[in-house]
């Protein structure tokens, strides 16, 4: 059976680990506590790598995530990105290549789903080119030149969860601004779904953000393509 961006979406579940939910016997796992900081996991599915990296829970992560939003860092091959997604992937990228099984997804959520684009862009300029690429709550991960690179992906996808008909969405997705010349941007268009939080939900404005929504919506269809958002996405 194919992979499916629901199964992929329950792998970005998976790899938080919260508690009670069903863990995932992944093929790989770096739990992050390495140089690179990193956590990301690896499960084969028909023979292909997916590659899953989490978001933010510790707190490198999120200074990762505001590491300097308003000043890209230019790479030679990728061009300007976020440079707290940046940090560490190189050295992941030299960790998968040692023992990578042939085709492969790269997928994430949050810090993970900006992790995942650029990682997909380093990935294509030393050779590899991903068959897909699957984010979810993605932050804009760098600018016009990485979106470039990455339309060689056969299957890319990004998803922004909020309430249909009205503004209310992951406000993850905003950010970094577009100003003047920080013209940071998706790779692809954001496919809006619908699940919606609980209303006393703790994380207040991001409640839209959680990564157990993304998978109740894929679950149900609640979704409608880029043509058809109504998010107040400014891209």
């Amino acid at each position: 059976m194919p992979i499916t961006d629901k199964d992929i979406a329950d792998l970005c579940v998976g790899v938080y680990a919260y508690p009670g939910s069903p863990p995932v016997a992944w093929n790989r796992f770096d739990d992050g506590e390495d140089s690179d900081q990193i956590c990301w996991g690896v499960k084969i599915i028909d023979g292909c790598d997916v590659l899953v990296f989490r978001g933010s829970t510790t707190f490198e992560d999120w200074r990762r995530d505001f590491d300097v939003w308003a000043n890209p860092f230019v790479h030679s091959k990728i061009g300007p990105v976020h440079p707290g997604f940046l940090l560490g992937l190189d050295q992941v990228l030299d960790e998968y290549r040692q023992k990578s099984s042939g085709k492969l997804i790269v997928a994430g959520h949050s810090l993970g789903a900006g992790r995942a684009s650029i990682f997909c862009g380093l990935a294509i300029v030393a050779g590899i080119v991903p068959v897909g690429r699957v984010v979810f709550g993605e932050p804009r991960p760098g600018f016009q030149p990485l979106a470039g690179l990455l339309a060689s992906i056969k299957e890319s996808r990004s998803y922004r969860n909020g309430k249909f008909g009205t503004f209310e969405h992951d406000y993850v997705t905003d950010v970094p601004y577009r100003i003047g010349l920080l013209q940071y941007v998706h790779p692809t268009p954001l496919i809006d779904v619908s699940a919606l939080p609980p209303p006393d939900d703790e994380w207040g404005i991001f409640s839209y953000h959680h990564m157990p929504l993304y998978a109740q919506a894929l679950a149900r269809g609640a979704i409608r393509p880029p043509a058809a958002s109504t998010g107040s996405s400014l891209e």
